[in-house]
């Protein structure tokens, strides 16, 4: 068999019109080896058929793009869109070491206005601008901060790129604060997993909004000691109405009227929060409430 004729060939036929049938050396061994050399030999007339030479010539090209893949298309594509990841990810660190210096200190991070694009001191957009006198939040003004200190790729970020693709709107701010929140509870709940029992602790309050809310903590031993890490606040009276709601057959129209809440219907909010975060209730040795 001709490896490169069968890796490479053009299957069961040949010839100029397509029409002929291939045999020997393509689609099946040679088995007659009278005639094998000469100018009329058999290895010889098949090295100077057409279809030969095309399966020798993609045999040298596979060869070339296996010896330095990044000429192959797809890897090409691919090396370019994780160019394009890598420096999505790059303009978005700052922002979001940003967004956790603010956390770790609990400072606010809306102002009046903070929306739009963040103009530079430097920036020619500001030609013949009035000097802002409005509070545009510590969100922005951190920002800026960076950019004085020398973060150029904050800066090119901001001055190259459309005002809805920066990043910093208040409503990337309250997406990146949640994946911040998600992440640190996850990894409080994976050191609560490694420490196996656990307690939990929960406390009905009213918010500034009075609206029952109530506090949900773990209290376990970890490899450092004794530790108690707060987990969420839930919402009472909106669990409360997810769950009457999936009990229900019907949802009537009637007036809505705040729902008495029971020690019962706290008790499955928390097992039910506790599932969902991934803690096995069966692990769960004590329990601490107010009152």
């Amino acid at each position: 068999m001709c490896t490169y004729c069968s890796l490479f060939g053009p299957g069961y036929v040949g010839g100029y019109q397509k029409n002929v049938r291939l045999g020997n050396l393509v689609t099946k061994p040679l088995t007659k080896f009278s005639d094998v050399i000469g100018k009329a030999g058999v290895l010889v007339v098949h090295k100077s058929t057409e279809y030969h030479k095309n399966a020798d010539e993609a045999v040298k090209n596979f060869l070339k793009v296996l010896g330095n893949a990044k000429r192959d298309v797809l890897n090409v594509q691919n090396s370019k869109r994780l160019e394009q990841i890598t420096e999505n990810h790059k303009r978005l660190v700052p922002i979001v070491k940003t967004v956790i210096k603010l956390g770790q200190h609990n400072f606010p991070f809306q102002g009046a206005h903070d929306d739009g694009q963040l103009l530079l001191e430097d920036s020619k957009s500001q030609t013949n601008k009035p000097e802002k006198v409005v509070n545009e939040g510590n969100f922005w003004e951190f920002l800026r901060f960076r950019i004085d200190a020398g973060d150029e790729t904050l800066k090119e970020h901001l001055e190259n790129t459309s005002s809805r693709a920066t990043y910093i709107s208040k409503t990337v701010q309250h997406e990146l604060i949640e994946c911040c929140g998600e992440e640190i509870v996850n990894t409080i709940v994976r050191k609560i997993r490694d420490a196996g029992e656990y307690s939990t602790i929960f406390d009905e309050t009213t918010d500034v909004s009075h609206r029952s809310q109530l506090s949900l903590s773990i209290e376990y031993v970890s490899k450092e000691g004794v530790a108690e890490d707060f987990i969420e606040f839930l919402n009472l009276h909106k669990e409360l109405d997810n769950m009457r709601l999936e009990d229900a057959e019907e949802v009537d129209d009637e007036p809505f009227f705040e729902p008495k809440m029971s020690g019962i219907d706290q008790g499955k909010i928390v097992v039910t929060a506790m599932t969902n975060k991934g803690f096995d209730p069966l692990l769960c040795v004590g329990i601490a409430t107010s009152g």
